[in-house]
């Protein structure tokens, strides 16, 4: 399952800089492998309590995606990542798990558009990337008093949450933060 503008040529950078930043095979390559994609742009289910966010809603003014372009009818443009997905998975016991990949849409985005579809504000846990790396202390103070209100039990932060926001959310959640390296396994 993928949004509709995520096989687009995807670019990340500088204007005189840039280097490919998109999905980094071909279709027929997933297609050999007896793969089959389905594009779609709106929110679905897969399974009985797991949900793919679909394009998810842009609504909380911190969050903002910058330095990356695409093409489109030839030209190079900014790409807003409008292709940005998470999945949202219901665990018996314990409620709502949020699984990002890199949250360009914005965590807190990513997190209001699980509780509307799931039709729950509890939210269990988040686990991925936070797409907080070049973030300012404001909008990183902003996030976790975001966080806090929904009430989460368990942040486990990766790659794109960069180590100033990983150091803010380790003293913000305590034990229930944890941050998560490659190789590392989540049990709920």
């Amino acid at each position: 399952m993928a949004h509709l503008e995520a096989l687009e040529p995807k670019f990340a950078g500088r204007k005189k800089r840039l280097k490919k930043a998109g999905i980094p095979f071909q279709v027929s390559e997933l297609e050999k492998s007896s793969g089959i994609l389905t594009l779609k742009r709106g929110p679905t289910s897969t399974a009985p309590g797991v949900l793919v966010s679909g394009e998810i809603e842009r609504a909380s003014p911190l969050e903002e995606v910058k330095g990356f372009k695409t093409m489109k009818r030839g030209k190079l443009v900014d790409d807003y990542m409008s292709d940005d997905q998470a999945l949202f998975v219901r665990v018996k016991g314990k409620g709502l798990v949020v699984v990002t990949g890199c949250a360009h849409a914005g965590l807190i985005n990513t997190v209001k558009q699980a509780q509307r579809m799931a039709g729950s504000s509890c939210v269990y846990a988040i686990v991925g990337g936070f797409h907080l790396t070049c973030a300012g202390a404001g909008r990183i103070k902003a996030t976790l008093e975001e966080l806090q209100k929904s009430s989460v039990k368990a942040v486990m932060p990766c790659h794109c949450t960069g180590k100033k926001a990983i150091v803010r959310l380790i003293n913000s959640f305590g034990e229930r933060c944890r941050h998560l390296r490659t190789g590392d396994v989540v049990t709920f």
